[in-house]
């Protein structure tokens, strides 16, 4: 196994810890002591037995995905050494969230976290849930070196937006969102393809 995955997967397996129990937080607790019983739910990667509930949740979100597209993504965010997806697991096995979060690099500022999705089964909200996927978010991207995290949150979303507030992040800006289809020359003359993006 390569280093760089070695390396993955112990920060992964070090957030599956230390988040096992709701309010887990960088405070040098060791999560290793804590038994499932004192927590409803455990932060943790994906597994391949996920990828259904994974695609529910995405389409409580608002994003339609089969279970074959997320596995897909999941395995193309696997090989990016700064993205994570991670879920949060009740009682009984089942996953009732997940959230994922990337460093967003650019020219014009230093390298920021941006989650790229967050989503709690809307049979279960308002349990802390959020939080605890929230600061899982945070503590991967401390460890990734980075210093600020952000969330782009659709303007309808209102409570969303109070969720995200309640838990430190503040308004810096509103802006559209424009997007333009991409198609790439198809091989021997045939109709170019075009990538869908939601």
């Amino acid at each position: 196994m390569p280093a760089r995955v070695k390396e993955r997967a112990a920060r992964e397996e070090a957030l599956t810890l230390r988040f096992a129990t709701p309010g887990g937080s960088p405070s040098g607790i060791d999560r290793r002591s804590v038994s499932r019983a004192s927590s409803p739910w455990l932060v943790r990667p994906p597994k391949a037995g996920d990828h259904g509930q994974i695609a529910k949740l995405a389409c409580q979100l608002g994003y339609p995905s089969t279970p074959d597209e997320i596995r897909a993504r999941l395995e193309q965010a696997r090989r990016r050494a700064q993205s994570a997806v991670l879920v949060a697991e009740g009682p009984d096995g089942e996953v009732v969230g997940w959230v994922g979060v990337y460093v967003f690099r650019s020219v014009e500022t230093d390298p920021y976290a941006e989650i790229s999705g967050l989503v709690v089964d809307e049979k279960v909200r308002s349990r802390g849930i959020g939080r605890v996927l929230l600061q899982a978010a945070e503590e991967w991207a401390l460890g990734q070196g980075c210093d600020e995290i952000a969330v782009h949150s659709n303007v309808i979303r209102k409570r969303a937006h109070a969720f995200y507030e309640q838990n430190g992040y503040r308004l810096r800006k509103t802006q559209a969102a424009l997007h333009k289809g991409l198609s790439s020359p198809s091989p021997r003359g045939g109709k170019a393809k075009t990538r869908r993006r939601r």
